[in-house]
């Protein structure tokens, strides 16, 4: 009967496990961390006013239909008492006494209520780690993640985005380049949001239990998705000896074999239910060709998944130690599916590996051959006191890093000459050339060559660090021994890619469009890698004061030179001569940062100069934050040196190339004709979602 007192454990259900027949009927109710209590029935396994208050209007409240439901539950749950051990019951009875029974009861209010306190205190914490909330916004890799094209792509597919024109590679690429690179402010908005949520929902947690839980049961009466799995099971009654009622009423088996709760068991995975009739009947129900474990204990695994409480028919020594696990799994389970639910969101800890330079070098040959080539390095002395040294230099570097794959060092004043005529040693090579005049002078260069199928690096030097190496002065020696190691670490860089992905070193560019990106940022990352292990020799103040001259001046110079041949390409239309000059610049401010990157992370001081002229120069072109983010991902990579798993880790440096592709006014894509490109009249990357563009086809020549 309806009322303020309303049983979430009916008292039709626990009349069976009365202590004994006389009346008032009382029954054992053992609380966790309390004694065991004899307590009537009728004030057992309930709470006021736990389904619904009285209704002003007359109408039936939601404690009424249940005490309705009852009238006919009751009779079918006799009627499954009085059955015979081994008889079956019909699934559809079964199922509905179960379902009902299952999902009335206060655990599963205190549960779902506890789980979005635990959830929103990890969302909470999770939302106020940027990492964390890169992993939900799928920010946490080099390049965009699956989880992070769910995310966009439903926004970038939209009809007003199509409707631009503007291929969705293209654009999902910039919303991922630049929310990395503005991420700190957007994490900093998303963390004070998420607080401010938790702290609004988090008092109504209960109150939101409550009115979920009240919810699914007002549908009473109707088949819902848990019943319907029900009724596809076998049912029988099992014979018991004391079996007890846990405040869950009912143990959920998965298809592991593991008990729960039918909240922590999906419909997919149940494949067992046990419900206690009475203390000497089970109601089982099976999927079609599973089995209960001959290890199952209905009662130890029913007293565990008790959040508070469970009732019994007798007081004695069996029960007193299955008071003791109350609880036990409860917690664990709860804690667990909490824990599962956010743990993809969770950041992965970053191998703290050191790069593998010394371990390859205490694994190379103890003796190999090299040839030193003096071309024109004055007269015998001289020439023998600058072989003597580099010989010296990768004598005592081939301790510390793998160097068998060093073919020779030529030494040379005419340094052009010498570069050109390096024999390759495979049809195909590209022809090497010294730097152009307008960023620098080349001194110094390692040329993949292919000797007998083995891929090796052949070092050339300019007379200048010839010089350099056998000067009087220290600080000129050791800046020529500086620019040697530099070229020997490139050296070692050859055998670790060839190691850990052979056959990569020399293989064909790809194709398409990350082909044509891959030229820009083929070998930074071994340029990194050869600053950083260069950058204990010589005087490391002195190479980054020069390593942020050359870097500021060439993204000047890629800001100044391609303004000048966007305003010429609206003139002449000429696609080529564009990425011909666009192209260089770009890959010149690749490397150059990417090589003052890697010599500060060696030294760890940082890559601004107290001046502040290469802060300006990123700022006036717009890339300060990509100068951030290019750094970490080179740090990321290095720190994988000779471990990576695919070309694809070097694959995803393109994105860099096209990141300063756009800010030099350049928006690169490919379109069923070949590659094209979309050039904007400023360095407004912004522009590109107004459609302010002037296509033009691109050759792959012209780059």
């Amino acid at each position: 009967m309806s009322g303020p007192k309303q049983h979430y454990i009916p008292v039709l259900l626990q009349q069976a496990f009365r202590i004994g027949p006389k009346k008032p009927g009382e029954i054992w109710l053992f609380r966790k961390g309390d004694a065991p209590e004899r307590r009537r029935v009728k004030q057992t396994g309930l709470e006021r006013y736990f389904y619904s208050e009285p209704s002003s209007s007359g109408q039936k409240t939601l404690d009424d239909a249940i005490t309705d439901f009852e009238l006919t539950l009751s009779t079918k749950l006799n009627d499954v008492r009085f059955k015979r051990a081994g008889e079956r019951v019909a699934p559809d009875i079964a199922a509905e006494i179960v379902a009902h029974l299952a999902t009335r009861t206060a655990h599963v209010r205190s549960t779902l209520a506890e789980a979005v306190e635990r959830l929103l205190d990890r969302a909470g914490k999770l939302f106020a780690e940027p990492k964390s909330l890169a992993v939900m916004m799928g920010l946490d890799g080099d390049m965009p993640t699956e989880r992070f094209r769910e995310l966009v792509g439903k926004n970038l597919g939209s009809a007003e985005i199509a409707r631009l024109g503007v291929p969705a590679r293209l654009l999902e690429r910039m919303a991922f380049a630049l929310l990395r690179e503005n991420w700190g402010d957007f994490a900093d908005q998303a963390g004070d949001l998420v607080a401010a949520l938790v702290d609004v929902v988090l008092p109504r947690s209960d109150e939101l239990a409550r009115e979920s839980h009240n919810g699914a049961l007002d549908r009473i009466g109707t088949v819902g998705g848990y019943e319907a799995a029900l009724r596809s099971f076998e049912w029988t009654v099992e014979s018991a000896t004391g079996a007890i009622l846990p405040d869950c009423v009912v143990v959920a088996v998965g298809e592991d074999g593991a008990a729960n709760t039918h909240l922590f068991v999906g419909e997919k995975k149940l494949s067992a239910v046990v419900l206690a009739v009475s203390p000497d009947k089970l109601l089982v129900g099976r999927r079609l060709g599973f089995a209960l474990s001959a290890a199952f204990d209905y009662n130890v695994e029913a007293a565990r998944l008790s959040r508070n409480f469970l009732l019994a028919s007798r007081n004695d020594a069996t029960t007193k130690r299955l008071h003791a696990m109350v609880g036990e799994r409860y917690r664990a389970e709860l804690t667990g599916t909490i824990d599962d639910a956010v743990k993809d969101f969770v950041p992965r800890e970053e191998d703290e590996l050191e790069p593998e330079v010394e371990a390859k070098g205490s694994r190379q040959k103890a003796n190999f051959e090299w040839e030193l080539s003096l071309v024109g390095c004055g007269d015998e002395e001289t020439s023998h006191r600058i072989g003597a040294k580099v010989r010296e230099v990768v004598q005592a570097l081939s301790r510390a890093m793998p160097l068998d794959r060093l073919d020779g060092v030529t030494v040379g004043y005419d340094y052009p000459a010498l570069l050109g005529s390096v024999d390759r040693g495979y049809d195909g090579a590209p022809e090497v050339e010294t730097v152009s005049p307008e960023i620098g002078v080349g001194i110094a260069h390692m040329v993949t060559v292919e000797r007998s199928g083995v891929v090796k690096g052949r070092i050339v030097l300019s007379g200048g660090v010839a010089g350099a190496l056998i000067h009087e002065d220290p600080r000129a020696e050791a800046w020529g021994v500086h620019v040697l190691v530099k070229q020997l670490s490139r050296v070692a860089m050859v055998s670790m890619v060839d190691e850990a992905l052979p056959g990569r070193r020399l293989a064909p560019a790809e194709s398409g469009i990350e082909g044509w990106l891959f030229a820009l940022v083929d070998g930074v990352p071994e340029t990194y890698a050869a600053s950083w292990m260069a950058a204990g020799f010589g005087d490391a103040q002195e190479t980054a004061e020069g390593l942020r001259g050359a870097l500021a001046t060439s993204v000047v110079r890629m800001t100044t030179v391609s303004a000048k041949a966007r305003d010429a390409y609206y003139e002449d239309s000429d696609m080529d001569a564009l990425v011909g000059v666009v192209l260089p610049a770009v890959s010149h401010v690749l490397a150059f940062a990417a090589d003052l990157l890697g010599h500060c992370a060696y030294t760890g001081e940082s890559p601004h100069d107290a001046t502040g002229a290469l802060t300006d120069a990123l700022n006036g072109a717009g890339i300060a934050r990509w100068f951030e983010v290019y750094g970490e991902h080179l740090a990321r990579f290095h720190r994988r040196l000779g471990r990576w798993e695919s070309f694809d880790e070097f694959l995803s440096f393109n994105l860099h190339a096209e990141r300063l592709l756009w800010s030099a006014g350049l928006f690169p894509w490919e379109g069923p004709e070949g590659l094209r490109a979309e050039v904007a009249p400023d360095q407004d990357v912004g522009v590109l979602l107004g459609n302010a563009f002037k296509p033009g086809p691109m050759s792959c020549s012209g780059a």
